[in-house]
């Protein structure tokens, strides 16, 4: 497919080429792709799990560090790395880049780790942070331990899109319990929905399911956790401003909330404007973009 806006540019351009940030590098298979075929592109890879950067690092160390710069830390803060990384100079970060990727939230390599926390298929530590080594998160365990019932259902329903009556039994019931590990979260979310009967207000909202019943709940605690939401808030505020004229900002979201947040940010700025070209990668998710900066 063809490459959209000013990365094309690139295409045929040797070092210094153009600069893209993967604000979700995670395994870095979107750059590595990206870098084999834009000879010319620098790429700012950006994640705030250091195990992620550690592998990352592996797999993209052929391309040398004139045109990989790995930095920790989250993506809402992407100004602030992007000038960490040294590739642009403090003022100049206004129009800078060329593109803009971020493939939203968790990864493979997270779900398969039982210490991490983040999937009730292997028991583990109820956890959920992207970033383990920041004081200043704090595990799934301790909001459930200091949230109070009311709290913790709004979370469940905005975050998790469940029904609010159902939103209003788990949290009840996650509460008294203050589980400490994933599948005992886990099994009290299913018991709160095989309890209420098919004809009970809450079971009928909720539906019927194909996913396991404690899903939307661990995303919405996983949401929480890491400040999912206001991190894309920060991300969408600040892109257009980075992009230089034809740049290219792609976001491959999950769930609606962020599906409906990009869709909203992008129909109120007149900068952005959505192209017909083709997405940069194949994905199952659902694709925002690219959108082109005029």
């Amino acid at each position: 497919a063809d490459l959209p806006g000013a990365l094309r540019a690139g295409a045929g351009r040797r070092q210094p080429g153009p600069i893209l940030v993967d604000c979700t590098l995670g395994g870095a298979g979107h750059t590595e792709a990206l870098l084999e075929r834009i000879p010319g592109l620098r790429v700012v890879g950006l994640d705030r799990d250091p195990s992620a950067l550690e592998a990352a690092g592996r797999r993209l160390a052929r391309f040398g560090k004139e045109r990989v710069r790995l930095m920790h830390g989250d993506f809402g803060d992407m100004r602030e790395l992007l000038l960490g990384s040294g590739l642009v100079a403090p003022g100049e970060e206004e129009g800078s880049l060329a593109g803009i990727l971020a493939d939203l939230g968790v990864s493979s390599p997270q779900l398969d780790r039982a210490e991490r926390g983040f999937s009730f298929r292997v028991d583990g530590p109820l956890d959920m942070r992207m970033d383990p080594s920041n004081p200043k998160v704090k595990p799934a365990s301790w909001y459930l331990a200091n949230m109070e019932a009311d709290e913790l259902a709004r979370c469940i329903a905005e975050f998790g899109g469940e029904p609010e009556p159902f939103a209003q039994a788990v949290a009840r019931r996650l509460v008294k319990a203050r589980p400490q590990t994933t599948a005992a979260g886990a099994a009290l979310v299913a018991a709160c929905h095989a309890e209420a009967s098919p004809t009970d207000e809450v079971a009928a909202e909720a539906g019927e399911r194909s996913i396991h019943p404690a899903t939307k709940t661990f995303q919405a605690l996983r949401i929480l956790v890491n400040g999912e939401m206001d991190s894309l808030r920060s991300l969408l505020d600040v892109s257009a401003r980075l992009l230089m004229p034809g740049g290219v900002l792609s976001i491959i979201s999950f769930h609606g909330l962020e599906d409906d947040l990009v869709r909203r940010t992008f129909a109120g700025t007149s900068r952005l404007l959505l192209s017909a070209a083709s997405d940069l990668s194949e994905t199952s998710r659902r694709s925002q973009g690219p959108f082109v900066a005029a």
